[in-house]
């Protein structure tokens, strides 16, 4: 298993495991962004990643089980896992 800490914690969170869309309500609500458009981005960018992650990583140039396990990661995090 990976470390799962971020250098920089947001909204106080450095634990990859645990960040999820409340985190970045709460990190709009302390930069005075509006959650709404903040959200709207984090879920954007989370779609994305889920639809092109899979090709990327088939034709990336990587181990078979170094794939897997980047696959495996991803799907553990909440915002991706969902």
């Amino acid at each position: 298993n990976g470390d799962d800490r971020l250098t920089l914690a947001l909204a106080g969170e450095r634990d990859m495991r645990r960040i999820s869309e409340a985190t970045f309500s709460e990190y709009a609500a302390c930069a005075e962004l509006p959650p709404k458009a903040v959200l709207r981005v984090v879920r954007d960018t989370v779609k994305r990643a889920r639809e092109q992650w899979p090709s990327m990583l088939y034709t990336a140039s990587l181990a078979v089980e170094t794939k897997r396990q980047i696959l495996g990661r991803l799907v553990q995090l909440p915002l991706v896992g969902k």
